[in-house]
């Protein structure tokens, strides 16, 4: 019997993801769309590219914000050097529509991504040509990105979640304990 090994973040990614597909896609829009084994509608983007090693972030509006990874499938990446993408759409799903939004700064797959308290979307780490320390703050009222305070330490695969005004990350490529970053929780809030 072989040992497969299965991180938390894989698993939770997945049921979370099954559970947002069921709840988010009209009867109208599954019937309309070829379904995958099991009957879930797939979701593809409105510029019909699949993405992989991306983060997919609620927004407070119910709106859903995709940004980064891959565009290509994972023996194309494997197969010649592809770097992540740097781009942004948002679906809507009360609408089934998808519009494009500002790009990252900085192309990156394999990060975290969180909704912060005040409706931002604060993107952490990742991976480009190696491991980033950079964070990204996504405003979805201006459509616009800033740079956050960079991370103590470049992380990616790694999990994140808000905790009041910080944000709580752990694990990852390089193993990494769990780390408190502070991010301010609003736009005028100071970093405490």
């Amino acid at each position: 019997m072989s040992d497969i090994a299965i991180s938390r973040r894989s698993v939770l990614s997945t049921a979370v993801s099954a559970a947002l597909i069921s709840t988010l896609i009209p009867e109208s829009f599954a019937s309309e769309r070829v379904a995958p084994k099991g009957g879930t509608p797939a979701l593809v983007s409105s510029g019909g590219k699949t993405r992989f090693l991306h983060t997919a972030t609620a927004l407070q509006d119910g709106r859903i914000l995709m940004a980064g990874g891959y565009h290509v499938n994972e023996a194309m990446r494997l197969q010649k050097s592809v770097l992540p993408s740097t781009s942004v759409e948002i679906y809507d799903p009360s609408s089934d529509s998808w519009s494009q939004a500002a790009p990252l700064k900085s192309a990156r797959a394999r990060h975290a991504s969180v909704l912060l308290p005040d409706g931002r979307v604060a993107v952490l780490g990742g991976y480009l040509t190696n491991v980033l320390d950079s964070v990204e703050i996504y405003d979805p009222s201006t459509n616009t990105w800033t740079d956050g305070e960079q991370l103590p330490r470049p992380m990616a695969d790694h999990a994140a979640c808000v905790s009041g005004a910080k944000v709580v990350m752990s694990g990852g490529k390089l193993g990494t304990s769990a780390l408190i970053h502070a991010i301010a929780a609003t736009r005028s809030q100071p970093i405490p």
